[in-house]
């Protein structure tokens, strides 16, 4: 087992949270607020890569079916079982899905042994989600067991939703791979853009998607979707020091990337992005199609990393 790392507890808002940390990254997470990351910052060079609103970071607890407008807008939280509010299987399911919102139930025993170890319940659909954050060097560990408690079998959406500060000389790499992204939703874009299908990384004139510029218009946004992905990673790196963030998880069960930018398009927020792991290429599960369902009774895991580092500093 790492034991490289200090574990400490922390408040955030009057909120308690807990905080594992090295000499490479920190990790602050909350969970009475859907065990949202509020925090996650690489020590050596003191950048935080969680978008915080202002630099008071004022969180508040939200009731379930809140729109996810509605929150602190703070870091990273979890997509689950559906992204944007719809209805499916006769359950009017909330924007942002149904877990972030609530509280998370911390296993106190993984927390003894340096693991954040967080679990939650739907109070609609049938689903049981747990998540465990474990920190080695300068790489943040997210493990996911995901139980369908149902009858039935059952289909969900689910999406890692890290909502990031970038900056003007930051760069967006994705595997060689990717030519297209699927657009599902647009702000602020020219009349005459394409309705779904954008090329990667300049779809048109002005529209440098890598570089997160999205023409002239500074209230701008768009959210996309790769192909599924046999290289499952993509990177935010700094032209300006090389440092980077770095995100890494298993083709199955989520082979897709969700791509979010905006400029100025979402309450004012300049300069954010998320790059968000999937297992659909939708935000509505109402729209989604699984051609496997997770059996009732059964149980589904996948992994992700998450390496806060510079570019100098490796070996390619």
């Amino acid at each position: 087992m790492n034991t490289d790392f200090e574990r400490s507890h922390v408040s955030h808002s009057g909120f308690a949270g807990c905080r594992l940390s090295n000499d490479c990254l920190s990790v602050d997470i909350v969970p009475a607020l859907g065990a949202r990351i509020v925090s996650l910052k690489n020590v050596r060079s003191g950048r935080e890569w969680c978008w915080h609103p202002d630099e008071s970071m004022q969180l508040f607890a939200n009731d379930y079916g809140d729109s996810f407008a509605e929150s602190p807008n703070v870091g990273f939280d979890e997509c689950f079982p559906s992204i944007e509010a719809c209805e499916c299987q006769g359950r009017q399911l909330p924007c942002h899905g149904e877990v972030w919102s609530v509280p998370w139930k911390l296993d106190e025993q993984a927390w003894e042994r340096g693991i954040i170890s967080t679990t939650v319940t739907c109070r609609q659909s049938p689903f049981e989600l747990n998540r465990q954050v474990s920190i080695c060097g300068n790489q943040l560990q997210l493990d996911y067991l995901l139980h369908n408690k149902g009858e039935q079998p059952e289909a969900y959406l689910w999406a890692f939703h890290p909502m990031m500060r970038v900056n003007s000389d930051d760069r967006l790499e994705l595997p060689e791979e990717v030519r297209m992204l699927q657009v599902e939703g647009t702000r602020g874009v020219p009349e005459n853009a394409p309705e779904s299908d954008w090329a990667w990384p300049s779809p048109f004139a002005g529209f440098e998607l890598d570089r997160f510029e999205l023409g002239a218009n500074e209230c701008a946004s768009v959210k996309g979707f790769t192909d599924k992905l046999k290289e499952c990673s993509a990177r935010i790196a700094s032209q300006a020091n090389g440092e980077f963030f770095e995100i890494s998880w298993e083709a199955e069960p989520n082979p897709f990337l969700g791509v979010w930018i905006n400029r100025g398009a979402y309450r004012g927020f300049q300069y954010v992005a998320a790059l968000e792991p999937t297992n659909g290429q939708t935000d509505f599960l109402s729209k989604h199609h699984m051609p496997h369902l997770l059996p009732a009774g059964a149980q589904c895991r996948w992994s992700m990393k998450i390496t806060l580092g510079i570019l100098s500093e490796i070996n390619f």
